[in-house]
């Protein structure tokens, strides 16, 4: 668990700023899923992927650049694919566990005060649709979801309020936190880190600065 900043006596929690454990995956119609277990300084010590290709001609791929830190989808012309992000803890996970089926092992504590906070640098949705993204806390009791849509353009910032999540959970014992990206035909995005609880706009400076740097250089090519 990496801690990023602190105001009146509330912690923000950095969940993943993907710069360590890189991975390169490609999913098509031969290939329908695949997966990448990577350890490194996210919450929990390990992330796990699950890149599924959903319908279409081509390919999805799923990218970690750790030089970069910043995670890429990107679907091909035509092609629908889903992005599953997970993290549960170091497990020992395997890229052949099936992920989504294993590991509980993270034992976090949150509460209801607390917001997610995913920043996207660049999101290209097409076809005038949206990105979803859906958040899950699987706790000891029960899951916590809130699904919301990103737009596209440049430095956005979804914000998802703990308190806007339905389902039967307990805060106090969030065993995984997993996030579910998809989007129409030929969708791409690029995520610059996930955060909980950034408390205010002098706080959200920071977590801003890196995605701005980032979407600057990508219209500059």
């Amino acid at each position: 668990m990496a801690v990023t900043a602190a105001a009146a006596g509330r912690t923000a929690i950095l969940i993943d700023d993907f710069n360590s454990g890189d991975y390169s995956i490609v999913a098509s119609n031969s290939v329908k899923k695949v997966e990448a277990v990577r350890a490194g300084s996210m919450i929990g010590g390990q992330r796990d992927v699950l890149l599924e290709h959903l319908n279409g001609p081509l390919t999805v791929s799923s990218i970690v650049m750790g030089g970069l830190s910043v995670s890429f989808f990107n679907s091909d012309s035509q092609t629908r694919g889903r992005l599953t992000v997970q993290y549960d803890g170091f497990d020992g996970e395997l890229e052949t566990d099936l992920v989504q089926t294993n590991g509980m092992g993270l034992n976090h504590n949150f509460s209801n005060e607390y917001a997610i906070y995913l920043m996207f640098p660049f999101v290209n949705a097409s076809m005038g649709q949206d990105v979803s993204v859906t958040a899950r806390l699987i706790t000891n009791t029960g899951t916590l979801s809130l699904t919301k849509l990103v737009g596209q353009g440049y430095n956005k910032l979804l914000t998802m309020p703990l308190s806007s999540f339905t389902g039967v959970g307990n805060l106090t014992n969030v065993r995984r936190i997993e996030f579910v990206f998809s989007g129409p035909p030929s969708a791409d995005f690029t995520l610059d880190r996930i955060a909980t609880n950034v408390p205010g706009p002098a706080a959200l400076l920071p977590f801003l600065a890196g995605a701005m740097g980032l979407a600057r250089r990508r219209r500059t090519r």
